[in-house]
């Protein structure tokens, strides 16, 4: 699950680019799953990266006096949490799986779960140190990185692991709250996916 996590650090994160000679095959896989993808989905992921951007750099600029001010809004770096808060989740934890009407069980709460707020602090420490940038064409890969992603941790049976041959249109990008597995989603997937709903 981390391969579309690293091709999106290395998209936005200033500094944590490819390595020479190409996109590296995390970045390459995601390109390839994007250029498949729909127009809206790009477009989406496109507005989730400037929301992303934008409480980044409110995050990062703020003066210290005012950073708690800044904590106290929805700020998908510095309180992820309480963005999610603010669509509805109640819960402090999630089932590490989820049980959907199109999957034959239903799990119980004996499995664990999974911590938003762990989520959330996960997300400050990997974005607050950093300077971000959104190349051209960025949101092409991180689209791809979000469907190979959701794949994964919401459509288990929709491709084989090892394949990126993922059919983009088909996939849907739901909130990562409501997937089966959030357990398997990546933190800097959480944040990716969770801008796509609230951008």
């Amino acid at each position: 699950m981390c391969s579309p996590a690293v091709a999106t650090q290395r998209t936005i994160v200033a500094g944590a680019g490819p390595p020479r000679g190409g996109p590296g095959p995390a970045a390459a896989d995601a390109l390839h799953v994007g250029d498949a993808a729909t127009p809206n989905q790009r477009a989406r992921v496109a507005a989730a990266l400037a929301r992303i951007r934008d409480d980044h750099e409110r995050a990062t600029t703020a003066p210290p006096e005012s950073l708690a001010a800044v904590g106290a809004e929805p700020n998908l770096i510095l309180n992820l949490g309480q963005v999610v808060r603010q669509v509805g989740v109640e819960a402090d934890f999630l089932p590490e799986v989820q049980y959907r009407p199109d999957f034959e069980r239903e799990t119980g709460p004996e499995l664990g779960g999974v911590s938003i707020d762990a989520v959330a602090a996960a997300v400050r420490e990997t974005f607050m140190p950093q300077s971000l940038r959104i190349p051209p064409q960025g949101e092409v890969i991180v689209t791809g990185a979000l469907l190979l992603a959701m794949t994964v941790a919401d459509h288990p049976a929709a491709v084989e692991p090892h394949e990126a041959q993922v059919p983009a249109p088909q996939i849907q990008i739901r909130p990562p709250w409501e997937i089966t597995h959030p357990v398997l989603l990546d933190p800097v997937m959480w944040l990716v996916a969770t801008a796509y709903h609230v951008a």
